[in-house]
């Protein structure tokens, strides 16, 4: 009978150990090939990780850029030889006028601005939201016990955002442009997150 118990309180003691030690229960399942030494902490692999998603999310922002322009140009063009064609009442001369203006101001305007002031408004509002939303992000990162989940929420919009990226055309353009504004945000509540475990990484698991 003693030991029967002493082997169940040994199996119980066996059995809790992962609940008592997380980390390095966690650390165990880890493949090896993505731990940088024996004794470092699992964090350091997860923001290695985390270093790989956020340059294809920069790469993807890098080559949209272009794109964008290039088809806010055409639209601009589209847009400006159609208000041409649309007035019937100017002579000869001033259509001819007109077409050169589209010519060399790259094609008028579209949505109110001019295709080459896109990435430039982009910037302008997602700096702006970002300037104001921040500071909340940062609350809810230091202040509160939610720090997972907005990083996780983030990286799932930013995910979300980037599969439709992948739908970019003439038609879509301008709703992926919108969605740059939120794709900033997202991000900066992102960096948030990352940079809030950054600094608390150590070689001390506790």
């Amino acid at each position: 009978s003693h030991n029967n118990a002493t082997m169940q309180a040994t199996t119980t003691t066996t059995t809790a150990a992962p609940n008592d030690a997380p980390l390095i229960f966690r650390r165990n399942t880890i493949p090896g090939l993505f731990l940088f030494k024996n004794d470092s902490p699992i964090e350091a692999t997860g923001l290695a990780f985390n270093s790989i998603g956020r340059g294809v999310v920069i790469m993807s922002t890098i080559f949209l850029g272009p794109a964008l322009l290039k088809l806010a140009a055409v639209a601009a063009n589209e847009n400006c030889y159609a208000g041409i064609a649309d007035d019937d009442d100017d002579d000869d001369a001033a259509v001819t006028e007109s077409e050169a203006e589209c010519i060399n101001n790259g094609g008028g305007r579209i949505y109110g601005m001019r295709s080459t002031s896109l990435l430039t408004n982009i910037g302008v509002f997602s700096g702006l939201f970002s300037a104001i939303l921040t500071p909340f992000f940062g609350s809810i990162v230091d202040h509160t016990p939610h720090r997972k989940a907005l990083g996780r929420g983030s990286a799932l919009l930013l995910s979300l955002i980037k599969g439709i990226e992948i739908c970019l055309n003439q038609s879509t353009w301008f709703v992926v442009s919108v969605l740059q504004v939120l794709n900033f945000v997202l991000w900066n509540a992102y960096l948030c997150v990352a940079y809030a475990y950054t600094a608390e990484l150590s070689m001390v698991p506790n």
